[in-house]
């Protein structure tokens, strides 16, 4: 005889009482009743079915309005932080050499740049997850 044999592999779960049974089998190991599932089903739990991920798209327009006002945040809230830190610097550092005259038209340039940057960088945020904008 094998270690193995008589061997019950569905744990017991539940001791019921039974009905119509005599005093000395009046307890039976009793399995609890089943879920309300289809007789079919081998789940105690319906599998469950798994969504996919959505993303929400990057505005352009967001961007460009951002980078207007404050150079460098429309790449930033477009996912390229360090692209939009750099033209924040830049321009920053541009406003500093305004005195030696050099500064007057990278203040515009990285101006400009920030919102073209900006809308561009959304753009490629949304193609690269599959939204057309």
């Amino acid at each position: 005889m094998s270690d193995n044999e008589g061997w019950n592999p569905e744990p017991i779960v539940a001791m019921h009482p039974v009905e119509d049974a005599d005093a000395d089998t009046a307890f039976n190991f009793i399995p609890p009743p089943p879920p309300n599932l289809p007789a079919t089903s081998h789940y105690a739990y319906p599998p469950q079915v798994q969504q996919p991920m959505q993303v929400l798209p990057k505005s352009p327009g967001l961007a460009v309005v951002a980078s207007f006002f404050f150079p460098g945040l429309g790449s930033m809230i477009s996912g390229r932080g360090g692209k939009g830190a750099a033209i924040l610097i830049s321009y920053l550092v541009s406003w500093f050499l305004i005195s030696v005259l050099i500064g007057i038209p990278l203040v515009i340039f990285f101006w400009i740049y920030g919102m073209v940057a900006g809308s561009n960088d959304a753009k490629k945020w949304n193609a690269a997850h599959g939204i057309i904008s």
